[in-house]
């Protein structure tokens, strides 16, 4: 999951400028090993000449994105309803559902989001899954814990020959 960060210190090396004021929205510690001091740093210079500034706490997010050209990692409508500047959003997601609201859709606000970094990420975890449930490994870990393995009426199945239909045209399908 490192590697959509890369993106995200590129997008900012693109709004790199002494007037542009990035906001990290480091209120989620889902990544929280993202929102340390030495990533402050790292996110500072690549974005050089830009003011990047986290913010840790819902408060810190509401006053610092008044003012903010860009924001890093999303926010509720009362949030974006305060912003008076804002012309760039990136998500940590790849989904964007989040922003379908007409404030926001109405606005000229660009959205990007962690399609293409996060996609292979995930659809090796589906395929990981699939493999999974196919050779029977789901039923096997409960059965390791009571050191018992029973294979009797358990059907493996080989994806040899068989066809696999993907929904979707997004960074997980593709």
């Amino acid at each position: 999951m490192r590697r959509s960060w890369i993106f995200l210190l590129f997008a900012a090396g693109l709004w790199a400028a002494s007037d542009k004021k990035i906001v990290i929205n480091a209120i989620d510690q889902h990544n929280r090993w993202a929102f340390t001091d030495e990533a402050l740093e790292t996110y500072k210079a690549a974005g050089e000449g830009a003011k990047i500034v986290m913010a840790r706490t819902a408060a810190d997010l509401a006053r610092e994105i008044v003012d903010a050209d860009g924001e890093i990692g999303g926010f509720s409508k009362d949030v974006f309803a305060k912003a008076q500047k804002l012309k760039w959003v990136q998500t940590y997601s790849a989904g964007v559902e989040a922003y379908r609201w007409k404030e926001f859709l109405d606005s000229s606000v660009t959205l990007t989001n962690c399609r293409i970094v996060q996609g292979p990420n995930i659809a090796d975890h589906a395929m990981a899954l699939l493999l999974s449930m196919t050779r029977g490994l789901n039923t096997f870990y409960d059965e390791k814990a009571k050191e018992h393995f029973d294979r009797e009426g358990r059907e493996l199945f080989e994806l040899q020959d068989m066809t696999a239909v993907v929904f979707g045209v997004g960074g997980i399908a593709t």
